[in-house]
């Protein structure tokens, strides 16, 4: 109910200073709902940062009593692609126009950050549409961007979600599927580079396509960012060198598949590997530091002071 959401967010709020993240769009459970736990929010005086989540651009009633309601809030999104008709296939069948004019509206009543998720491996989504995503970024950022919007791009990985929809009636939805049991699965996850994860290929990308769209895409995504100051120089720097030295790993694992059949041969070829995979996985988790929000979390005094009171008089 809205009233125990709100209980257990002034638990948090009383006992941490930081950003409590709401999962799921509110508007799942009606308007009313929606505008109960925002009420409440206020009603408890919640000064925390709220993130919410937004299946669908927010119209104004609900950006209103966001900005109304919560001291400090940021939203969040995933329109998968920059596509109307990539994006429909995914069940969301809203145009990018208005989910550009919720973005507008939301930064002018004082959304903190707004994020834009885009996805790699969709069905109806080739090579070229997926590096399209990250040129509609930069024409997003550069018409509506002031340092609170950032876009993020990233493969549908490591799997299709088994008993999904998609995953139950792969030919209906485009996918073409590589493991099905949960031993193939199991045994997938102790390959050597994420590629070989995937369990699906789609009508439009295999699985080499679908790698390949995604570090390309990421690293133009980082210029985008270094470009638009959402990243400092040294840290995308460090990002383009991480993504680079991972995906010639990747290239070379393709190697040694291709070209040793000894399973004790391949593993050592494998280990050899292991300080670049390491290098590059501290270089590329610069890129997910900037999905944190930039506000300090701490252990409010006056909640800590409350807590031992309350044991103190228990003894």
């Amino acid at each position: 109910s809205p009233e125990r959401l709100v209980e257990e967010m002034a638990v948090v709020s009383e006992y941490f200073h930081s950003p409590i993240f709401l999962l799921g769009d509110l508007r799942q459970g009606g308007r009313g709902y929606a505008e109960a736990v925002l009420e409440g929010i206020r009603r408890e005086g919640i000064d925390n940062t709220i993130t919410l989540e937004l299946f669908t651009p927010a119209p104004r009633w609900y950006l209103d009593k966001m900005a109304e309601c919560c001291g400090s809030f940021t939203l969040e999104i995933s329109p998968e692609s920059h596509d109307d008709e990539i994006r429909r296939r995914q069940g969301r069948p809203y145009s990018t126009g208005e989910m550009e004019r919720c973005i507008e509206e939301a930064l002018k009543l004082g959304c903190e950050r707004f994020d834009v998720f885009f996805m790699i491996g969709l069905p109806g989504q080739s090579y070229e549409s997926a590096l399209e995503s990250v040129e509609y970024s930069r024409r997003l950022l550069r018409e509506l961007g002031d340092g609170r919007l950032h876009p993020f791009i990233a493969p549908l990985s490591p799997f299709l979600d088994p008993g999904s929809l998609a995953f139950e009636n792969p030919d209906e939805y485009g996918y073409k599927l590589l493991y099905r049991t949960l031993g193939e699965h199991r045994e997938a996850l102790y390959q050597p580079c994420w590629k070989l994860f995937l369990n699906y290929e789609t009508r439009w990308m295999n699985r080499d396509e679908i790698a390949e769209a995604t570090y390309e895409a990421m690293l133009r995504m980082n210029k985008v960012k270094r470009d638009f100051g959402l990243i400092d120089d040294e840290r995308a720097e460090r990002v383009e060198e991480g993504l680079k030295l991972a995906r010639w790993v990747m290239h070379r694992i393709d190697e040694i598949n291709s070209m040793v059949r000894d399973p004790v041969e391949r593993a050592r070829c494998y280990e050899e590997l292991r300080g670049e995979v390491e290098r590059a996985r501290r270089w590329t988790w610069e890129g997910k530091r900037e999905l944190r929000v930039t506000e300090r979390a701490g252990i409010r005094l006056r909640g800590v002071l409350k807590h031992l009171l309350g044991l103190a008089r228990r003894l």
